[in-house]
């Protein structure tokens, strides 16, 4: 989660929801955020970075001073900005092609991942699933890494710690 304040989220609040996962603990976070105090200067450098048009509650662009707390952006221009510069980034978006003249989207999928998903692994943040825009499907060898024990990142070591070490799921030989 990114937010645009220098006041410190309740680290209580930040590892429950690391060890637990549960929603109520994201929505806390949100809360806490939401009750900060956004210096303008955050908001400033965001707009003139991004090339947002600023706009009213009309969708009329703002010209000249603006409070930056007020100002929306049109969902069609975020969209076209996040295209053009997070190419590798995005969301997938390309169907399957099925028999029949039918495909299946990303959406259809029942094991989705988010994509390139950095901030957790490298930044050491928190990504917020219930907002995170980017998501795609996973392929066979990520549902076999995250289903074999031994491996750090697997299901079985997330949820059950050193006693999840031996578990996995027996992979079907071909011929089944």
């Amino acid at each position: 989660m990114q937010h645009y304040t220098a006041t410190e989220l309740p680290p209580e609040i930040i590892a429950a929801y690391r060890t637990s996962g549960e929603l109520v603990h994201l929505h806390a976070i949100r809360e806490a955020q939401a009750g900060c105090e956004i210096p303008s200067q955050a908001l400033k450098a965001f707009f003139s970075q991004t090339g947002f048009i600023r706009r009213n509650q009309f969708g009329n662009e703002v010209i000249g001073r603006a409070n930056w707390l007020t100002c929306y952006l049109r969902v069609g221009d975020v969209e076209e900005q996040l295209q053009r510069t997070l190419r590798t980034e995005g969301p997938e978006l390309v169907e399957l092609k099925m028999s029949g003249n039918r495909a299946l989207r990303t959406h259809d999928m029942l094991l989705l991942t988010p994509v390139r998903n950095l901030i957790e692994g490298r930044n050491g943040g928190l990504l917020d699933a219930e907002r995170y825009y980017a998501w795609g499907r996973l392929d066979y060898s990520d549902v076999n890494l995250a289903l074999d024990g031994r491996r750090e990142n697997s299901i079985f070591r997330r949820y059950l710690g050193d006693d999840g070490r031996n578990l996995c799921v027996a992979r079907m030989s071909s011929g089944i």
